[in-house]
């Protein structure tokens, strides 16, 4: 369970250092002068993620997915694509 949040934890983090970093080269006038301006077009991030449930506890990970997981996930506006 710690290993599988940690990877997750990862993965946000980079995404938001990747973010930020264009931001920053975005404002940057060295960047501007060298570079034509582009607008970007916002695209999917997709994360594949893969839960190993012990023996006979696969319906309690369903059921945290279904009570607990989903919600946070929607809050935090990442869309559930399938399972």
């Amino acid at each position: 369970m710690i290993r599988l949040l940690s990877i997750s934890f990862f993965a946000i983090a980079a995404l938001a250092a990747c973010s930020s970093a264009k931001k920053s080269a975005a404002n940057s006038p060295v960047a501007s002068a060298t570079a034509p301006e582009t607008k970007l077009q916002p695209s999917p991030v997709y994360e594949m993620r893969i839960y190993y449930a012990a023996p006979g506890k696969l319906e309690d990970l369903n059921t945290r997915f279904r009570d607990n997981t989903m919600r946070i996930f929607a809050k935090h506006g990442m869309t559930n694509v399938g399972y």
